[in-house]
């Protein structure tokens, strides 16, 4: 094939995959690191990345030398087909040549693009801190290894997106499903891979003013809403925070949100215990928050505590950790302060006051109680 007919790279691809090849190598070989968790990048990166790297452990040195003499298999049958192509329909010879470039072009987009999401996940997995004891004997127990279906759905999604939000999206997904295989659907990652940029930017408008009923980050979500903070989201009460009801039929049609766009959920577990301070919290803008009663309130007005407005579907609520909550998009930003300032005086006006609730283990004879509480003061 001639200089000009070959495929054009990134200026950065080589500097790119030596990049993510050293991110993963480290990963892989850091021993503080889970072995369940090394194991699973161990088989995304096969997947991923087995047809350019050569990675520096005996296991995946064996799957290069197979994929190189795969390769090069291809290349010879694909250079005799096609001479006979050329024979039969009598075409310029430079035809099958520009065609096999358009497709060599597509394939090296579709290998740099994984790389850069695979780089952006191994970087989310080394940031975590892990504790020794959540290092499993694979020996004895049975170890949570990614879905090959799964797998499939994700690479046929992640290799199309070249915008850096979206790759960063499907790196933190990935990520959580190396650490955790089962957290995400994959109708999550087709709906994810299917948003456009308007979906996506009103998607992260919507989490970021959701307020969640659990532990998104940990996967136990009870409820998930943005609270139409006494109005009804139909009505366009929404607007002012970049969630007009025109914006909500276009999350309906992806998914992301219930048709029901007023509905409502209990919430009274989120109100402090005046004897204990004890609180179930609910999780907003990253924090977790609890309710402390003012004076005026009745504790028997705990259970009409509810929230209306519109409710995340199950989708969304797994696509929540993968969210921005900390956008650069200035008109966002003021629309959340706005939001926060409102929901505040929302809860005030019930005789509640809105508090960042913190975690507090409990010790009995020196070693920690299993159920972890959090505190409001």
């Amino acid at each position: 094939m001639s200089d000009e007919m070959k495929p054009d790279l990134p200026a950065t691809t080589e500097d790119e995959t030596n990049s993510t090849l050293g991110v993963v190598t480290d990963l892989i070989l850091d021993s503080t690191i889970p072995v369940s968790i090394r194991r699973n990048m161990f088989k995304v990166a096969d997947r991923l990345c087995s047809a350019l790297i050569k990675v520096p452990v005996e296991a995946l040195e064996r799957r290069t030398a197979e994929k190189r003499a795969e390769s090069e298999a291809r290349i010879k049958i694909g250079q005799e087909v096609t001479d006979q192509i050329i024979q039969q329909i009598k075409v310029d010879p430079e035809f099958p040549q520009r065609a096999g470039t358009s497709f060599a072009k597509k394939i090296l987009r579709e290998q740099f693009n994984c790389e850069k999401i695979l780089s952006i996940a191994a970087n989310q997995l080394k940031k975590v801190k892990y504790n020794s004891s959540t290092d499993q004997n694979i020996e004895s127990e049975v170890e949570k290894l990614i879905d090959d279906d799964w797998f499939n759905a994700f690479e046929k999604e992640a290799n199309q997106k070249s915008d850096k939000d979206m790759q960063h999206r499907f790196g933190r997904v990935l990520a959580g499903e190396v650490a955790n295989p089962g957290s995400y659907s994959i109708r999550a990652v087709k709906t994810l891979g299917e948003l456009d940029l308007k979906a996506a930017r009103l998607f992260e408008t919507l989490c970021s003013l959701c307020i969640v009923l659990g532990d998104p980050m940990q996967g136990q979500v009870i409820d998930a809403r943005v609270s139409s903070l006494g109005g009804d989201a139909n009505a366009n009460t929404l607007r002012g925070y970049g969630l007009a009801f025109c914006d909500l039929n276009i999350l309906n049609e992806y998914g992301l949100i219930t048709s029901e766009y007023h509905s409502s959920h209990g919430y009274y577990e989120v109100v402090q215990n005046e004897n204990t301070q004890r609180c179930f919290p609910f999780w907003y803008q990253g924090n977790y928050w609890g309710l402390c009663p003012l004076p005026g309130w009745r504790k028997e007005d705990r259970f009409n505590l509810r929230l209306s407005g519109v409710a995340l579907s199950q989708v969304s609520r797994e696509l929540l950790r993968v969210v921005d909550l900390d956008p650069a998009d200035e008109p966002l930003k003021t629309a959340r302060q706005e939001y926060t300032t409102d929901l505040k005086k929302y809860f005030e006006d019930q005789r509640l006051r809105m508090a960042e609730a913190q975690l507090k283990l409990e010790y009995f004879d020196g070693h920690p109680i299993p159920s972890a509480h959090y505190y409001v003061r």
